[in-house]
């Protein structure tokens, strides 16, 4: 048990489990006919086992964390794939699912070997649009952890949605940077997303992909002075949801940064923004660390919200119009003080940005 490969299925304790030798179907169907007889089994193979483990050095509650980062990737209608993080110390896992949320009856009970970063547990025979619930608990020679939360699974067949919200807006305008992340509003029953960017808006050519876990991705490989396109796609387990509409955004290259000077035409008004400032301007939170919030009166066609570092150098531009509320991603910027400047048809608003690291 010292060593072990990645990927696990359950043990065969569990007649739902994939692997099992129960001799059935997918859907789980056992040869045993009462359910009481599979429980008093459990019951007395957990008996045996915490006898033991009290043997060799006795059994002290909660001296582990509970699992964290549980995750169901969906197969098909009647399976899934279970995965959680390595809990430090823990020698066996012990997995349940439940078509109650407070685990008064036990439909899969079993046991998993270790692995280095992530355990996975593969069940088949679920049954297609019914709700149940899952939970983990880490086992060692010191003890067992507490139950992790319970997570919902449910095979209601659906296809994901769409990813909203999403980061940097399009047609915007950011400077180089050597790191550039991407994010939007996390979907409902997504287990995963796939992002893409190419310099081509059919995505034909130089196309870079992403896979993540959480709503938000990095990329490193971009380039400066250049135009790229991007799209990302919610996914549950196999399936896959619909592309978002695709957003364009520009890289100023490091040359022209520092020509990027702002400046006011004389036929606009020049008004800065303080704290008693009646214009209905308002900038949330500032400061400010990963995205903040503009909210101004709708702003017309042509209008833009640009950021410029202490030496007047553009560091973000996003246009903006016909909207009230504006959402500006600062995560890639470096801390320290930034000249925030709203421009519309007929004015052009100027305050400052306090961005933390």
């Amino acid at each position: 048990m010292n060593s072990a490969p990645t990927n696990y299925k359950a043990a065969r304790r569990d007649p739902h489990a994939v692997g099992t030798d129960s001799g059935k179907s997918t859907r789980g169907e056992v040869s045993l006919s009462s359910p009481d007889a599979m429980a008093c089994l459990r019951r007395i193979a957990w008996l045996l086992f915490f006898t033991a483990l009290t043997a060799l050095g006795g059994v002290r509650p909660n001296s582990l964390q509970p699992p964290q980062q549980l995750i169901a990737s969906y197969n098909d209608e009647q399976s899934a794939t279970l995965r959680w993080e390595a809990v430090p110390g823990a020698r066996l896992y012990r997995f349940q699912i439940s078509e109650q949320r407070d685990f008064t009856t036990i439909r899969t009970d079993a046991l998993l070997l270790p692995s280095k970063s992530w355990i996975r547990a593969t069940i088949a025979g679920l049954e297609p649009g019914k709700m149940y619930w899952w939970r983990v608990q880490a086992i060692g020679n010191s003890g067992e952890s507490a139950w992790s939360l319970p997570v919902r699974l449910s095979t209601n067949g659906e296809m994901v949605g769409v990813p909203v919200e999403r980061l940097p807006a399009d047609r915007s305008v950011l400077a180089f940077c050597s790191v550039l992340r991407f994010s939007w509003r996390a979907c409902d029953g997504a287990t995963s997303y796939r992002l893409q960017l190419s310099p081509s808006p059919t995505f034909d050519r130089q196309v870079i992909e992403r896979e993540s876990v959480e709503p938000y991705a990095e990329v490193v490989e971009l380039v400066g002075g250049r135009g790229y396109y991007w799209r990302v796609q919610a996914r549950r387990g196999s399936e896959s949801g619909q592309w978002s509409p695709v957003q364009q955004f520009t890289l100023l290259s490091l040359a022209n940064i520092a020509d990027a000077a702002p400046s006011v035409k004389e036929s606009q008004r020049l008004r800065l923004l303080k704290s008693d400032d009646p214009v209905p301007v308002e900038l949330v939170p500032n400061p400010v660390a990963d995205v903040l919030t503009v909210r101004t009166p709708p702003l017309h066609e042509g209008g833009s919200i640009t950021l410029f570092d202490v030496v007047g150098r553009q560091m973000l531009r996003m246009p903006v119009a016909g909207v009230e509320q504006a959402q500006i991603p600062v995560g890639q910027l470096p801390a320290g003080s930034y000249t925030i400047v709203i421009t519309t048809s007929q004015y052009q608003w100027v305050g400052t940005v306090e961005v933390l690291r």
